[in-house]
């Protein structure tokens, strides 16, 4: 490996059971990331572990499945959590949110020390909450856009980027997740929690919408 390629900031994409329709959705997003850092990928549970412990670390670990969400690959989520508490980035995205049914992502959630829930599934805009991403971010980020999410309640303010407050708008409830049992209150299309030294983010966004783009790079630090 060349001197400048060791000198480039790397993301890693766990893709442990890969769609490739994903590299098809987000084919624009991983081209703009790609002019950024040199972008590896783990297809294996053990490739993504030995990845993780890469010394220098990986600047974001982009999660594509929902593969780590099941039980054998346990030890998959625990290293991805000591990576981030050391002061990396996690981004859960592409076919997670919309491969993880609702009732199991709050017990993942929980082993993130997070009160996050599965909200409703719908089509609406969400607006950008300056005072969670700062004043500097969000000068960058988009003020609002419209998505097919898979949004999170029970998020604090505080990490929540993008939100839409469910009290007020009535957007079109799609039957994937239960949303007419879930009581009205402000969900998160993009939540982005400290843990430790680093970040656990999570992109409801089922379309790879531009302004999912904006976001992906702002967490990896490159907006």
């Amino acid at each position: 490996m060349s001197a400048l390629a060791m000198e480039q900031p790397r993301v890693l994409l766990i893709s442990v059971e890969h769609n490739p329709e994903f590299d098809e959705e987000y084919r624009a997003h991983l081209k703009k990331l790609a002019k950024k850092a040199i972008i590896q990928r783990a297809k294996t549970a053990n490739e993504a572990i030995l990845a993780l412990y890469h010394v220098p670390a990986f600047v974001a670990v982009i999660v594509t499945d929902n593969a780590i969400v099941k039980r054998y690959h346990t030890q998959v989520y625990e290293t991805l959590l000591k990576y981030v508490r050391h002061g990396g980035t996690a981004i859960f995205m592409g076919y997670f949110p919309n491969s993880t049914p609702p009732t199991e992502l709050k017990p993942f959630f929980l082993k993130a020390g997070l009160q996050w829930e599965g909200g409703s599934y719908d089509q609406a805009d969400f607006a950008l909450n300056s005072t969670a991403v700062g004043e500097e971010l969000a000068a960058k980020l988009p003020p609002k856009y419209h998505q097919k999410a898979f949004a999170l309640r029970s998020v604090k303010s505080s990490e929540a980027w993008y939100r839409s407050d469910r009290s007020e708008e009535h957007p079109t409830h799609l039957l994937a997740w239960p949303s007419e049992t879930l009581p009205r209150q402000p969900e998160a299309a993009v939540a982005v929690a400290k843990i430790g030294k680093g970040k656990f983010a999570y992109l409801g966004d089922a379309n790879a919408e531009d302004g999912t783009g904006d976001v992906i790079l702002a967490l990896c630090g490159f907006l």
